[in-house]
């Protein structure tokens, strides 16, 4: 999570194995913060 000016709030931690679970974890911030947006990245 990365707040609008580029720091960064929260980090994902251990990562998902699967996307599902992934946009799952998304979607419950996503509930929790509804101002907040979500951008797809990958390394």
């Amino acid at each position: 999570m990365v707040h609008r000016n580029g720091n960064v709030i929260a980090t994902g931690g251990e990562g998902y194995t699967r996307k599902h679970n992934a946009l799952k974890g998304i979607r419950s911030v996503m509930q929790n913060a509804p101002g907040a947006t979500a951008d797809e990245e990958s390394d």
